[in-house]
């Protein structure tokens, strides 16, 4: 459940009230509150974010024909959700897929070359942290006998 942090901002100072009452009271009550005072408090601090995962852009493909692309996370195919792979030779390809993330969490996002007669080529993973709200961008860099370089664009909101 998603509290916006303006009335947690109101409701916290009644919680305090509401503490030196009970105080003053020193009644089996008190423990009670304390404990949900302490729950309330640390569940605040849980808080969803939206991930956005905006652009894909191709610096070196890793075949000299283009790449047939798709993302992975947590062992599941993310994009494209409409077809086994998108066909990219070096441009900007928008992906717009959104998540939900919690403030704090992370998720690991893996680029994969699909091929029909071989084994698909992954070409990199990179993890995104929800620490803050912004736009970010980090590259995929694929090193060997191989080499392929993309980077991918994201926001969190």
């Amino acid at each position: 459940m998603l509290i916006k942090p303006i009335i947690l901002r109101n409701f916290i100072p009644v919680l305090d009230v509401l503490s030196s009452i009970i105080r003053e009271k020193k009644c089996k009550l008190r423990n009670y509150f304390l404990k949900f005072r302490k729950n309330f408090l640390l569940n605040t601090n849980k808080m969803d974010y939206k991930l956005r995962i905006l652009n894909l852009k191709c610096y070196l493909p890793d075949e000299s024909d283009g790449d047939e692309i798709y993302l992975k996370s947590n062992g599941n195919k993310i994009w494209p959700t409409d077809a086994k792979y998108v066909h990219i030779e070096g441009e900007n390809t928008p992906v717009k897929v959104e998540f939900t993330i919690q403030k704090g969490d992370s998720m690991l996002i893996e680029l994969w070359d699909y091929d029909l007669l071989s084994a698909n080529d992954h070409l990199g993973d990179l993890t995104i942290q929800a620490d803050a709200h912004g736009s970010y961008a980090i590259e995929f860099t694929k090193k060997g006998k191989d080499q392929s370089k993309y980077a991918l664009e994201w926001e969190i909101g």
